[in-house]
């Protein structure tokens, strides 16, 4: 039930129908949505590998996917509904597997952009704010590229690091669970801080576990052995390794943050999900708008994937051969290495 109060207030102030349960102010909750860049089957190596978040209020969330930039023909909902401008014409070039063709031909993706780069030969160093070149899809991705770097209505954090590193810093987590979970963790501990004791719940990208991964610790790094293989024991052990890190992290700057005592307030303050959809069903949203996000998951998490090549090809090429050479100050992103968040 609708806290009556809250309906109250609002009618008073000439506000809409409440989208909140329980009183809470829908423009205090922040919806931070991830995803992971690299290789998290295996985290022993020095290959690069990292976490991003999209962090907005769910009032900004909902504007920014109604929205249509400026020199944009669709709003950035349909924007990110559909793969890259272009790559459905490439899918044959790029893919010689129709299954494969199917899959990436459904939604926004980064990766067949740069599968096709790689195919094209198109490589080097590239300014999403200046490249004017007649390429179709490398003119889409840089678009996507310029779009959440400087938006002004989200905030776009980003660590990369490599396994050797990470293990050093870390010892004692051993599997991608806790890797991931502590890399979201540090990120969400450099927003919360900002929040003027507003809610922040991270929805951390979907993925699978391995089979064959071997798992010694548990949720939070208890000793109770999780089942190689089980989603459900991968989910909760990430969400686990998230939470903690960042209330450790914000533990240590003594007198700068106050950090809630007890499990219960601290989850009211910061809680992580695996997914969009189970990180909107513990919203308190209601009615059309949870509809609408609800309905918009897949379009959030495609903004997270951006987000995570955004945070892998800014001053990488190596390996890959592109690059993103960003501006020193571009607005609303930042990336970090580890050792920035320690």
């Amino acid at each position: 039930m609708l806290d009556k109060r809250y309906r109250r207030k609002c009618k008073s102030a000439g506000r809409s129908t409440p989208v909140v349960q329980g009183g809470t102010d829908p423009a205090r909750v922040w919806l931070a949505v991830g995803d992971e860049t690299g290789d998290f089957d295996s985290t022993e190596d020095q290959k690069p590998r990292g976490v991003a978040i999209v962090v907005a209020r769910i009032p900004d969330w909902l504007d920014v996917l109604r929205g249509r930039p400026d020199g944009w023909k669709e709003t950035v909902r349909a924007m990110f509904s559909e793969p890259l401008d272009g790559i459905r014409e490439a899918l044959p070039v790029i893919y010689g597997d129709e299954g494969k063709r199917e899959k990436e031909g459904r939604t926004f993706h980064v990766k067949p952009a740069l599968d096709y780069l790689k195919k094209s030969k198109l490589r080097g160093s590239f300014d999403p704010f200046v490249y004017q070149g007649e390429d179709r899809i490398l003119t889409a991705l840089m678009k996507a590229f310029r779009w959440l770097a400087v938006h002004p209505r989200l905030i776009t954090l980003g660590v990369m690091t490599t396994g050797t590193e990470f293990h050093d810093r870390f010892p004692g987590k051993p599997d991608s669970a806790q890797v991931l979970g502590t890399l979201y963790g540090h990120l969400c501990a450099t927003v919360l801080p900002f929040l003027n004791g507003d809610r922040l719940v991270l929805a951390a990208a979907l993925r699978s576990e391995v089979a064959a991964l071997d798992n010694s610790q548990g949720e939070g790094g208890s000793k109770t052995a999780r089942v190689p293989g089980s989603k459900t024991g991968m989910d909760r052990t990430l969400c686990a390794a998230a939470s903690q890190t960042a209330w450790d992290k914000l533990g240590q700057a003594r007198g700068l943050f106050e950090v809630p005592r007890g499990s219960k307030r601290q989850r009211e303050r910061f809680s992580a999900h695996v997914g969009v959809k189970a990180a909107l069903g513990r919203l308190p949203l209601v009615g059309g708008e949870r509809n609408y996000l609800g309905g918009s998951a897949v379009v959030l998490e495609n903004i997270a994937d951006l987000a995570g090549a955004l945070t892998r090809f800014e001053n990488e090429s190596e390996r890959s051969g592109f690059r993103l050479n960003l501006p020193q100050t571009p607005g609303s992103w930042r990336r970090f290495g580890i050792g920035d968040l320690l």
